[in-house]
């Protein structure tokens, strides 16, 4: 997955020339997994690529807006120094941009050769997935990044950081890594004695009152809502805690889009019928039900909600001519036609503005802490050990 795993082929790529060609991909240290998942990657060595091949621009790490920068700073803002940053390098290890610098600098020291005039060093973190469908997960973040650009037009402080894929067959493709982040799972296993959100935010952010843990508490709170209105809408299944990661300023970041609009897990059997999912621990890092800052997700949610049901005709004819084109050979597409009704009713289209308003207020209401939910988490955890 995006979030990187044990066995992948989670690969860097470097070396790309002023004019895009790339000259070379190396694994990091060869040694250990440059995916970020902290396991060692057999595959992680380094190899060639033809000089006719040039990597998508697309994958390039620093053209995706970093959450900091639209935010309003990283985690803590003068606060992420000292101890405050010590924390955070704990929790999510080395950050990319100083992983970007070494894997360059190691690149420059071991190739003996000293780079021509003009030539500069670019590492593109991504992993080389094969075996799932990439051409849906390609159409999965293209429409994520429909609905980031309506939020953003609306002036919504909602942030969903789609990151990129390039399908190079109906299987295979190059992902992009999710940098400075890790999954929600994997936090959980390096901190077994903080076994809760609220319990990894104090212990990565620090005090409650200070401005790291507001500032950490505030993104994950906008994130949530942005995230809460997708799930729903695409109908976006399987978001257990090894498919949902948390970015090291707080933001919730979701991976791996295998199930959505009319597919699911267990062949189809759609178990997990919550809106989207939305636990106890989430509303206890918010402050409780009855907290400012959950007022504050239930207005996000709703006026993410208008803004994206004002421009479902742009969003339904993206999905129109992906099923038109490829997109019957796509699991999400297994219903047909129907798949692309069930996406148009959701968007409530028949109602007011008030009468929506009213039901994304009582779809909040049914997601919290919904049973399918807590039995789908349970049986992660009991089968295949994702906490």
């Amino acid at each position: 997955n995006a979030g990187g795993c044990g066995g992948c082929a989670g690969l860097n790529v470097c070396g790309a020339s002023a004019e895009g060609v790339c000259a070379g991909v190396t694994g990091g240290d060869g040694s250990a997994s440059s995916c970020g998942c902290g396991k060692r990657c057999a595959r992680g060595r380094a190899f060639t690529l033809p000089a006719h091949v040039r990597m998508p621009e697309s994958l390039h790490p620093m053209e995706v807006p970093l959450f900091g920068d639209r935010a309003g700073g990283e985690a803590g803002g003068d606060e992420a120094t000292g101890e405050q940053a010590q924390r955070v390098r704990q929790a999510f290890g080395e950050r990319w941009e100083e992983k970007h610098t070494r894997l360059a600098n190691l690149h420059q020291r071991t190739s003996g050769v000293r780079p021509p005039a003009g030539f500069c060093y670019r590492v593109l973190p991504c992993l080389v997935k094969t075996g799932d469908s990439l051409l849906q997960e390609q159409f999965a973040i293209q429409l994520i990044k429909m609905f980031q650009d309506v939020f953003d037009a609306s002036r919504l402080p909602l942030e969903l950081h789609a990151y990129a894929v390039v399908a190079t067959a109906p299987e295979a493709g190059l992902v992009q890594l999710v940098t400075n982040a890790a999954s929600i799972d994997s936090l959980k296993r390096r901190n077994p004695m903080h076994n809760s959100l609220i319990d990894l935010f104090d212990l990565i952010y620090g005090s409650r009152v200070s401005r790291a843990h507001k500032r950490a508490t505030r993104n994950f709170t906008h994130s949530a809502a942005a995230w809460a209105v997708v799930c729903y809408l695409l109908q976006i299944k399987d978001r257990h805690n090894g498919n949902i990661m948390l970015h090291a300023d707080g933001h919730l970041v979701h991976i791996d889009f295998g199930f959505l609009l009319s597919n699911s897990p267990g062949g189809n059997m759609n178990f997990e019928t919550a809106p989207f999912k939305l636990t106890g621990e989430h509303v206890q890092l918010m402050g409780g039900i009855r907290s400012a800052t959950f007022s504050k997700f239930r207005e996000l949610v709703i006026k993410g909600f208008l803004a994206a049901r004002k421009h479902a005709d742009k969003i339904l004819m993206l999905a129109e001519l992906t099923f038109e084109g490829a997109g019957r050979d796509m699991p999400c597409f297994g219903a047909g036609r129907d798949a692309l009704e069930a996406l148009r009713s959701r968007f409530q289209l028949k109602l007011t503005r008030w009468q929506c308003a009213r039901f994304v207020n009582d779809m909040i209401n049914k997601s919290l802490d919904h049973w399918t939910t807590t039995c789908y988490d349970k049986y992660q955890r009991c089968w295949l050990g994702i906490l």
